[in-house]
Formats: C-alpha cells, sequence, structure tokens
C-alpha cells in the first residue's frame, strides 16, 4: 500500500468526525423523541387508569345509594308490618271483647259516674238485643249509673217493642252490634257533646261504644225517636 498523504488523512479524519458528530446527534433525537413517546403513553395510560377509578367510584357510590335506599325500604316496609300487625291485634283484641261477660268493677264504676256526671241533666232512652240475654243485663247495669251521674231516663221513643220493668223507663229492642250513642243530626250541639262523653266513659272502662248522628223519620208503629235525647242502643255483648 502506498503512502497517503497527509492532506488526505486530514480529509478522512474531518468525515469521520462529522459522521460521528452526524450519528450522535440522531441518536440523542431519537432518545429525545422515544423518551417523549414513552412520557405520552405514560400520561395516557395514567389518565385512563384514573377514568376507571373515578368510574368504578360512581359505581360504587351509585350501588350504596341503591342499597341505602333497598334498606330503608325494608325498613319501611317493615314498619308498615308492625304497624298492620298491632292493628289486626287491636281489632281482634276489641273484637274479642264482644264475646266476654258484661260486668263492671268497683274502681270501673266510680270512674264511669265520674265521667258522665260532666253531662249532668242530660236525657236519654234505651235499647238492648231482645236475644241477647248480656246486652239487656248490662243496660240494666247502666240505668242506675246513669242516674247516679245526673243524666235523666225516659221513655223508649222508636217503634220497638217495650221491654222495661217498673220502676224503670220503657226500653226498646235493638239487633245493633255493640254499644252505639245515637243522636239528631240536628239536635243541640250539646246533645252530642254528652253522647261523646258517655261514649268516652264507656270505653275508658272497657265498653266498646261509637256515637253516630243520623236523621231519621216516624217509625213503622208511626213513632219516631226523640230529637232531644241521647238514644242508647246496646246489644251483642258489647263489652
Amino acid at each position: 500500500m502506498g503512502q497517503v498523504s497527509l492532506p488526505t488523512l486530514q480529509g478522512i479524519a474531518t468525515w469521520l468526525w462529522v459522521l460521528a458528530a452526524v450519528g450522535g446527534g440522531m441518536a440523542i433525537t431519537g432518545s429525545v423523541l422515544s423518551l417523549l413517546i414513552t412520557r405520552h403513553i405514560a400520561a395516557e395510560t395514567l389518565r385512563a387508569a384514573d377514568a376507571r377509578v373515578s368510574e368504578a367510584e360512581a359505581a360504587a357510590g351509585r350501588a350504596r345509594v341503591a342499597a341505602a335506599q333497598a334498606r330503608q325500604g325494608v325498613s319501611d316496609a317493615l314498619s308498615r308490618d308492625a304497624v298492620a300487625q298491632q292493628r289486626d291485634v287491636e281489632t281482634r283484641r276489641r273484637l274479642s271483647r264482644l264475646y266476654q261477660p258484661l260486668a263492671l268493677g268497683d274502681r270501673q264504676v266510680a270512674h264511669f259516674v265520674e265521667r258522665c256526671r260532666a253531662a249532668a241533666g242530660t236525657r236519654f232512652d234505651a235499647t238492648a238485643d231482645g236475644g241477647d240475654s248480656q246486652s239487656f243485663e248490662f243496660l240494666q247495669l247502666l240505668r242506675p249509673l246513669l242516674a247516679d251521674s245526673g243524666w235523666v231516663e225516659v221513655d223508649w221513643s222508636g217503634d220497638a217493642a217495650a221491654l222495661g220493668q217498673p220502676p224503670h223507663a220503657r226500653i226498646g229492642a235493638s239487633s245493633a252490634p255493640g254499644v252505639i250513642l245515637l243522636t239528631h243530626r240536628g239536635a243541640d250541639p250539646a246533645l252530642a257533646n254528652a253522647a261523646a262523653t258517655l261514649g268516652e266513659a264507656l270505653n275508658d272502662v272497657g265498653v266498646l261504644a261509637t256515637t253516630q248522628a243520623a236523621d231519621w223519620s216516624a217509625g213503622q208503629d208511626g213513632h219516631a225517636l226523640r230529637t232531644d235525647v241521647v238514644h242508647l242502643v246496646v246489644s251483642k255483648r258489647a263489652s
């Protein structure tokens, strides 16, 4: 191999340095680009992961709300069921009292008389279920108690057969269930208040009683119920 001149060698060296510089620049550029791309991919991946986490948290929140609503619904249903059961028990208890013996203890009598004295002077007539001996017996118990309370009994004014015995006023016969305190719809309000007082007194001592206001006309035998008295109707074992 012949000798190469010094200028030639210097030229070759220069080109090698140029090629090395270009290659290094390309390597650096590639590295930078690769780094940027990698960071972009990582950022996108992180954003996607964050979005999935947010959606999962939102779904979990909706699930918690739905679960809470379901628990509340179950609680409400249980509460309604408990109320319904309590009402059923109360209804059964009240109905069962229709078939218990009719009687009042000493304390009940004292309480009853005291309550009814608030409406002393009220006039009333009475009727009982002629086919139910206990209803008739209970009415016979109530009549002197009402007299002790200052209530005034008058003859039954309806069209039923008279069942009263001296010295009591005549009473009628009825088949209506329980104890009903009947007043005319157009009667003096004081009369309706007296009926309410008597109903409360009866319920206080364990006797089922309701008050009713109604209109009526003459009975079959021409006798109309009076409009100026409380009509006491007792039948079907009311206590």
